[in-house]
């Protein structure tokens, strides 16, 4: 839904779609330039939500199936 380098790139995770608004995990509610490039490359309305990077980071592990560095 939204390309890997707003993903990977910005740590922006979508998680809910309800009717023209999907919901879109953050780690960064300063970075205006990363939420413009969501809500653009989106043809819904966009609610904006708080996560811990270490949160989006799991989750985005999980999705792509990243190895674990260490």
């Amino acid at each position: 839904m939204l390309p890997d380098n707003l993903t990977l790139g910005r740590l922006c995770v979508p998680f809910d779609l309800i009717s023209r608004t999907i919901m879109v995990a953050c780690c960064n509610p300063f970075d205006a330039a990363g939420r413009a490039a969501v809500q653009q490359s989106l043809d819904y309305t966009v609610s904006w939500y708080l996560a811990r990077p270490a949160a989006i980071e799991r989750t985005l592990h999980d999705v792509y199936r990243l190895e674990v560095r260490g």
